[in-house]
């Protein structure tokens, strides 16, 4: 039974809606509402919906009325309303916004005040329709906000948002009827009274006038922190509904967001030393400052602006009331309470400082979760598992998540029902992902594809032209329509394989339905959009399944490349025949997929060697890798990194034959791309004679001079450079001489680059084809491989000249700009760039081919009855050729007496040669930069190999002379320094290679049985014993790097001159409106001084009233000086930007610039951290090797040794940013997230990588139960049989989720490396690219303890040792 002092409201409540046809007014609101907070008992969400308790109220009040009154005698309309508003709208606008509104719980949808409007709504209508059609008529009604909507404007369509994006905000104050009863009432109630007793001035400022606004409400859709308009100034706010307009052209309903309530409302709700009331009118006055921050950028109404005004141009203004009004609210307070926020202003130095950091802080924290469930749910949908994917994606209430995730794990399971042969299953995805698809779009879960047209791609923030942003959904759409022709294209050729009829056509019409659906949007004709013509892909995929009704029909004959001569006209893309290749291997049908590699080959002058994700050396690579992956047993390496596999050497006789015809087929074929291309824009072809290439790689490595103008001392004439950034776009004064367009440039470029690629391939696939060759254990073939590899070896030669050539042309390619304006200067840069990537690609493919003929020298210098005649009959190989391919040779047959032979004189050639180098970036020398990368390619194979064969001591040594080689061989400033990559490389071997020693030990001393105790215990020390020994080599290096340009400042004196800077000229110069990542870079390209230089002479109006510019002026201030400490500040800046935009979106004091030392000093200790986290990075690496190899035992007695020794040190650092937060009142999550880490959450990250590869397998081994695959239908039920790494991985990341890490901008170091773990795993199971650590098989020669601890006791002897070790 309803209240008795309510039953005044519930029978006005009546007669409204018996006897009214529209609005009822204040009073009724006010009714509304009253009742609805008796239903709810002061709280929505406990106890029975009030929404519904209200209805049984009306019910029962109706029926006593009309007992009781005659003017209630015909209670019709009522009683239709009751059926009408509560059975019939409510649960059908649930229903409509199943998609958009699925995180809301009906009550807090449903609160007195929008009961009210719906009634309104039904009556305005009438009741002349049927049910049906006044319930559809008032959704429509009620759904009339969208928010900020740019929508397009195209000549032959006129585009609105789609119905299902509109919602009914949900009305939390109505002028004359009061705040609706709700957890916000207090706050909201206190808001407005603030907003009421604002200074006029301050209200005028922002456009806001409380008297004309009608209604404030709170819009019901998650706040999807991905979406582009989350860019738009104070957007999170909330803002005026620009579609709700008064009759003077006023906006009269402001709609609020939820996070910022919630976040506002949780500061008050939280536990604290100071009242609740004192809290709860901060958070008002906040929310209050936050609704004229929002109005402003608006305005009062669509007249408010005129046309040149910009987002840019809004800023100041809105800053200054924003400022006026807190300081007047301080005025306003008295007592204890403004004491206390007085202080608190003096500390975070601006007034209410503490509540408005808690809301950034309490935003930033929503968005760093939302960014976190939202990656991990697409990885484990990728990984195979659904259903974890749900339960992370349910976390986040936005809906784009949880469209995309449900996408995704579709696709995924398709996938693997179409692997494992569960065609019926498979069939029903694509109409499922459509649909999905749809449904995203038209609910705003997805970008409209009119807008692609409409925007060229980008979200226009703000009606101004400089006002876009590049809009990220446009990607995501991209990604899920290429993800479904893809997986329609796999269906289709699966059923053409099969000779499943009704498959095929089934098929064949969804792909030709969606791809007609998709083109009408005509995305495939922005340029600046990748996206290819949709029917053009659907007549690629139906000529590939044509074709594999051929090769089912054609049998054996479809191996033959004849066979597929008169099938031409099936061939016109690179897609087509990428997608038919694929298809044959994915069934290993190795023959006619080669068959159809040479056709295309063949025909790559017309077809093209690529086209977007199609190319054939790609499929060339991964026809050549699954074919020796026949070889292996399961599918275990699939899933484990190549680096840890204990391989063994397995006989290839039985593909070698193949793999000798695949290239023979390939050579006759390749017709220009066997050979280097020349450079058809060489400016100077007849300039240059002959060269010889041997004498020049070593005069340019002595450093030599030579009377021959060569490429080493030719290049970057007459340069002048300047720099401090290093990021990658810096450049050169080139002397000018002839100049071509850009276009032309770029053509030229592209036409090189696929060739470039394809000879990449080949000499990749050489150096795999040479280890197989060595493996075959027959000598029925032995003059035929040693033919073939030496034939590749003197190819490969030619193809070296050749490329060093065309890097001699394109270096003489001359750059000259049209003039010095601005678009003339960006041309310049732009084609200066293009000119030097393609440097760098000649170069890496340099590199690649001369690798890989040192490799197949070295397999034909280890085959029996192989001499040094046949490789370098007329001694015409450098030195360094000579020595790398005898170690190779040595270590590919397993020779370890030669190679111990070999090693001495091998480390007197090499030692006095450098292995940095300077960029091109930096005005490197091209071929300076050739020699050292290929001497660390010698030096990386080497460090991989020399474990794995028994040689410790030998790789320990090698490491430290490569050390030597870097400290002995200065080459100046800014070189490039490659050690701590080949110190991993040889480090992860040394340990792979001890692991697997020790294992084999124990396992032979204990007759097979391998207690991992007793193994750790036997290999702990080992492992210690090595990296006590290689820390010396890894210290000495690090203490030549300078991890950030703030190690400069770490002695106090230094540091306390840097603060007296920013104290005194930090304005405007380190303010967050001038420190823009693009003035910054400018500025640092140009140098400092100069920069300041031209303020001085331009007296700039943003800096001419500045104490800065004065004391410059006056002679005051050092102009040195200056340029020190502003380039200092900006170089830390470019080098920490991702903390940087946490310091500007979680504290107040960004917006001063003289407190920028605060920032810096979080910085500070942030560095001092990394370098001790640097120094401990093979520690990392040992565990990293262990938890790869699946030994946990021994990993985690690893890990508490680790923590036991560093737990101090890591107890001091967080006691240090504890103290700075507190001193400085900021949080700054990025930097203390990084400190909580305690130095060991990287071994974490390693134990999940590791737990990803097993977890995948599990996944494709145990798939879930078919009736229950469909995730857009139910959510599946846990397989019986679980797997144990997914449940292990899915525990470690639900503790590091329950404290999302900085503030949503960056995705967290350990998604990343899971992500990277995910793309690697599939590349690797897709065989889809040759790893270079794996071109050679060097099996591990497993040694005993013994001779373990011998060779550690040499390598300690003979390296560089700590000293406590001397």
């Amino acid at each position: 039974m309803p209240p008795d002092n309510i039953s005044d409201s519930l029978r006005r409540l009546a007669g409204y809606l018996n006897f009214s046809s529209g609005s009822g007014g204040p009073l009724v609101f006010a009714a509304w509402n009253e009742i609805f907070d008796k239903a709810a008992g002061g709280d929505p969400l406990a106890g029975p919906a009030a929404w519904l308790v209200l209805k049984d109220w009306m019910i029962e009040t109706l029926e006593r009325l009309h007992r009781e009154q005659d003017a209630f005698s015909d209670i019709g309309q009522a009683t239709r309303m009751v059926k009408l508003l509560w059975s019939d709208l409510l649960p059908a606008y649930l229903d409509y916004h199943r998609d958009l509104l699925f995180h809301q719980a009906p009550e807090v949808l449903f609160n007195g005040f929008f009961l009210g409007r719906a009634a309104e709504t039904i009556l305005e209508i009438g009741f002349s329709g049927s049910d049906d059609s006044i319930v559809q008529e008032s959704i429509l009604r009620l759904n009339d906000y969208v928010g900020y909507r740019p929508v397009a404007v195209l000549e032959n369509r006129r585009c609105q948002p789609y119905p299902h994006e509109f919602v009914r905000p949900i009305p939390l104050y109505i002028p004359g009827a009061g705040v609706s009863s709700g957890r916000y009432r207090k706050m909201i109630e206190l808001a407005i009274e603030v907003l009421g007793q604002t200074d006029p001035d301050i209200l005028r400022a922002a456009s806001f006038n409380l008297d004309r606004m009608q209604e404030l409400s709170l819009d019901p859709r998650a706040f999807d922190f991905d979406h582009p308009v989350n860019r738009r100034p104070n957007y999170h706010f909330g803002g005026w509904d620009t579609r709700s307009i008064d009759d003077d052209g006023y906006y009269d309903r402001f709609v609020l967001r939820q996070v910022t309530l919630d976040a506002l409302l949780s500061r008050v709700e939280e536990p604290s030393e100071h009242p609740v009331s004192e809290l709860l009118t901060e958070a008002a006055t906040v929310l209050a400052g936050t609704i004229l921050m929002a109005s402003g950028i608006s305005g009062w109404g669509p007249n408010a602006y005129t046309s040149d005004v910009t987002l840019g141009t809004l800023m100041k203004p809105i800053a200054i009331y924003r400022d006026a009004f807190y300081e007047d609210q301080m005025t306003g307070l008295s007592g204890a309470h403004a004491e206390r926020l007085e202080k608190e202003q003096q500390m975070r130095r601006q007034p209410f400082g503490a509540v408005r950091q808690h809301l950034n802080a309490a935003l930033a924290e929503r968005r760093a979760a939302q960014v976190q469930h939202v990656q991990l749910a697409r990885l484990y949908a990728r990984m195979g598992y659904p259903d974890a994917a749900t339960r992370q994606v349910d976390a986040v209430p936005a809906t784009s998540a949880r469209m995309l995730c449900r996408i995704d794990c579709e696709i995924t399971l398709g996938l693997r029902d179409l692997r494992s042969g569960n065609p019926e299953a498979a069939l029903k995805v694509p109409a499922e992902v459509f649909d999905l698809i749809k449904r995203s779009i038209q609910c705003g879960a997805l970008i409209d594809p009119w807008d692609i047209l409409g925007f060229g791609g980008n979200f226009s923030l703000y009606p101004s032209p400089d006002c876009s942003v590049h809009d990220g959904r446009v990607d995501d759409l991209l990604y899920l329509i290429e993800q479904l022709f893809g997986y329609m294209a796999k269906a289709w050729s699966e059923a053409a394989a099969r000779d499943d009829e009704a498959a095929y056509r089934q098929m064949e019409h969804q792909y030709s339905e969606i791809a007609e659906w998709w083109r009408q949007f005509a995305a495939h004709t922005i340029d600046s959009i990748d996206a290819v013509d949709p029917l053009e892909s659907y007549d690629s995929a139906k000529l590939v399944a044509r074709a594999l009704r051929l090769w089912h029909e054609g049998g054996a004959a479809a191996g033959d490349v004849a066979f597929w001569a008169p099938h031409a006209d099936l061939f016109d893309s690179p897609r087509a025949y990428a997608l038919v290749i694929s298809a044959l291997l994915d069934r290993n049908d190795f023959t006619p997929a080669m068959a159809l590699l040479v056709h295309w080959l063949g025909n790559a002058n017309e077809i093209g060697l690529r086209s977007g994700g199609s190319s054939l050396p790609r499929l060339a690579e991964r026809w050549l890798l699954r074919l020796r992956a026949t070889l292996d047993h399961g599918d275990e390496e699939t899933y484990t990194q190549p680096a840890m596999q204990q391989t063994v050497g397995r006989d290839t006789q039985r593909i070698w034959p193949l793999v000798r015809k695949f290239f023979d087929f390939l050579e006759a074929n390749a017709e220009e791309f066997w050979s280097a291309p020349d450079f058809n824009l060489d400016q100077a072809p007849h300039s240059k004679k002959k060269r010889d290439w041997d004498r020049e790689l070593t005069l340019a490595d002595e450093g030599g001079d030579d009377d021959d103008e060569g490429l080493f001392d030719a290049a970057y004439e007459d340069m002048t450079y300047r720099d401090t950034t290093d990021d990658g776009n810096e450049g050169a004064v080139f002397e000018f001489g002839d100049d071509a367009s850009h276009d032309e440039l770029e053509t030229e470029s592209k036409r090189l680059v696929d060739h470039l690629s394809f000879l990449q391939s080949l000499s990749r696939m050489w150096a795999v084809a040479a280890d197989i060759a060595e493996m075959d254990e027959s000598t029925d073939d032995l003059d035929g491989r040693l033919q073939a590899l030496e034939g590749w070896a003197g190819r490969a030669r030619e193809n070296r000249i050749g490329l060093l050539e065309l890097l001699d042309a394109v270096r003489r390619y001359k750059i000259s700009p049209a003039g010095s304006d601005k678009d003339s200067m960006r041309s310049y840069d732009r084609r200066r760039v293009l000119r030097d990537s393609l440097m760098e690609r000649i170069i890496g493919t340099a590199v690649e081919m001369s690798d890989s003929r040192r490799l197949i020298c070295g397999t034909l210098l280890a085959l029996p009855t192989s001499t040094w005649n046949l490789i370098d009959a007329n001694e015409e190989m450098a030195e360094d050729d000579v020595q790398a391919v005898k170690m190779f040779a040595a270590l590919i047959s397993g020779n370890t007496k030669k190679v111990r032979q070999q090693f001495p004189p091998f480390l007197d050639a090499l030692s006095d040669k450098s292995l940095l180098y300077i960029p091109l970036s930096r005005g490197g020398d091209p071929v300076k930069i050739y020699v050292a990368r290929l001497r660390q390619r010698v030096l990386r194979h080497l460090l991989l190999w020399l474990p794995r064969r028994g040689l410790v001591a030998e790789a320990c040594r090698l490491m430290e002379t490569a050390r030597l080689m870097e400290q002995n061989n200065p080459i100046g400033i800014g070189a490039v320094t490659e050690f701590d990559g080949l110190f991993q490389v040889g480090f992860r071997s040394l340990v792979a290679s001890i692991v697997e020693s020790t294992r084999k030990s124990v396992e032979e001393s204990t007759s097979g049985l391998l207690d991992e105790k007793s193994f750790a215990e036997v290999l702990i020390p080992l492992l210690e014993r090595v990296t006590e020994t290689m820390l010396g080599s890894w210290l000495a290096h690090s203490q030549t790097l300078r991890l950030s340009p703030l190690e400069t400042v770490s002695d106090p004196k230094k540091w306390t001159q840097l603060v007296g800077f920013i104290k005194q000229y930090g304005d405007p110069i380190f303010t967050q409106v001038f420190l823009q990542l693009g003035n910054v870079r400018a500025i640092l390209h140009q140098g400092v001084a100069p920069w300041l230089e031209r303020v001085l002479q331009e007296g700039d109006d943003q800096f001419s009233k500045t104490r800065l510019y004065e004391d410059l002026e006056i002679g005051k201030l050092d102009i040195n000086e200056a340029q020190r400490w502003i380039t200092l500040v900006y170089e830390a800046l470019i080098d920490h930007h991702s903390e940087y935009q946490d310091y500007n979106s979680t504290t107040t004091q960004s917006d001063r610039g003289d407190l920028v030392y605060m920032f810096l000093d979080f910085l500070r200790l942030r560095v001092r951290y990394e370098r001790i986290a640097w120094n401990l990075k093979p520690v990392m690496w040992a565990h990293e090797v262990l938890v790869r190899s699946g030994f946990e035992a021994a990993a985690l007695m690893w890990r508490r040794s680790l923590s036991e020794r560093i737990g101090a040190e890591a107890d001091l650092y967080v006691e240090k940013v504890r103290k700075m937060q507190k001193d400085y009142a900021m949080r700054m999550p990025t930097v203390a997230d990084r400190i909580l880490e305690r130095f060991v959450q990287p071994m974490t990250i390693d134990r999940m990588r590791a737990l990803v590869g097993p977890a995948m397998r599990d996944a494709e081994i145990n798939p879930v139960a078919p009736e229950s695959q469909s995730v857009s239908k139910t959510m599946t039920k846990p397989n019986s049989k679980a797997s144990k790494p997914f449940q292990l991985l899915e525990a470690e990341a639900e503790l590091l989720t329950r404290h999302p890490s900085g503030v949503g901008l960056d995705v967290p170091a350990w998604l990343d490396a899971l992500e990277e773990e995910v793309e690697q795993l599939a590349k690797r199971r897709a065989s889809s690219e040759i790893d270079p650590q794996s071109l050679i098989t060097i099996p591990i020669v497993a040694l005993s303890v013994d001779e373990l601890n011998n060779q550690l006791t040499l390598a300690r002897s003979q390296g560089r040792r700590l000293p406590h070790m001397r």
